[in-house]
């Protein structure tokens, strides 16, 4: 969970005359963005980002009916009325900070708004809710675990489509372009706002070709077989041992996934959260996986046949 002290906030760096003239810029700038696809979430994300920072009633309200009649803040009248139960008529508030909390709640609105638009092609399990609180003069919303929850699914297919580039030069350009656009949206609007991911992108530049060959962290070789996997994983791990040994086996068998070891499989379903931490250490503590031979039974073999090829 993100906390937000509202007594902790810098708000000297975001007046409202800038926080107005960044919007305007945004919504007026039609040559900002190298394509569509960017536009469509770095533009809304730096709205959210601005949204955050107002701490003026009415400017607060302009904005939130700007943002809501391009489609944003859908579920505002729940979080109004919940601000309305808990917030808005405590004496502990003050008005400005009754609006510095409803910025910061329908900032976050906001955010996961736009994370689950952008990335919902790409996300087969189920998401989490977007949840926030109001403790004192702290204002808790669970953006954080939707990022972690998100990025580990958007890194996933990123360095997937990095990977069917022809070469190590097409991958270079993609992030350079990539570092390009959100440097140039930083300075535009005067904010550092994407720092931490140009740092983090210009790392994955420096360790591309080790970062793509040693973790290939998305392993599937065909469309449709991480959907099934995931949902045999969902219906059928009783004996987390036995069920992946026997999964990883057929898949293999299948030519369903690339080759890789038995270890870096077992990391691959930590890292990427498909496993439960007791069972990982289950597995990693036995190091090998068992054969197809000794893991295969009548009733795997149906379970695997009837989610993978249910026409067979």
């Amino acid at each position: 969970m993100r906390e937000y002290y509202l007594n902790s906030i810098d708000y000297e760096y975001y007046p409202p005359e800038f926080i107005q003239y960044s919007i305007k810029n945004l919504v007026n700038n039609k040559t900002f963005f190298e394509s569509d696809e960017q536009a469509s979430f770095y533009k809304p994300y730096l709205f959210a980002h601005y949204l955050g920072k107002i701490k003026n009633d009415i400017q607060l309200n302009n904005t939130i009916d700007l943002y809501k009649s391009g489609g944003w803040l859908k579920k505002e009248k729940i979080a109004t009325q919940y601000l309305i139960e808990n917030v808005l008529y405590k004496l502990i508030y003050s008005k400005e900070d009754c609006t510095k909390i409803r910025a910061i709640v329908y900032s976050g609105m906001m955010e996961y708004e736009i994370l689950i638009k952008t990335y919902k092609s790409i996300i087969k399990r189920d998401i989490p809710e977007f949840k926030f609180e109001v403790k004192d003069k702290v204002v808790i919303v669970n953006s954080d675990e939707l990022l972690h929850f998100i990025g580990i699914e958007s890194r996933n297919t990123f360095l997937n489509q990095l990977d069917r580039k022809n070469n190590y030069q097409e991958k270079i350009y993609q992030i350079e372009n990539l570092i390009s656009v959100l440097a140039r949206i930083d300075y535009q609007n005067g904010t550092s706002f994407f720092d931490k991911e140009k740092l983090n992108l210009t790392y994955l530049k420096q360790n591309i070709t080790r970062s793509i060959q040693t973790e290939n962290i998305h392993p599937f070789k065909i469309i449709g077989a991480k959907e099934n996997f995931l949902k045999y994983t969902a219906l059928h791990i009783i004996d987390a041992y036995k069920d992946y040994s026997f999964l990883y086996n057929m898949m293999l068998n299948k030519s369903l996934i690339e080759k890789i070891g038995h270890k870096q499989f077992i990391k691959w379903l930590h890292k990427n959260d498909y496993i439960k931490e007791k069972d990982y250490e289950v597995l990693i503590s036995k190091e090998q996986l068992i054969s197809l031979k000794n893991s295969r039974s009548e009733q795997r073999l149906n379970n695997f046949n009837n989610i993978f090829f249910p026409s067979n």
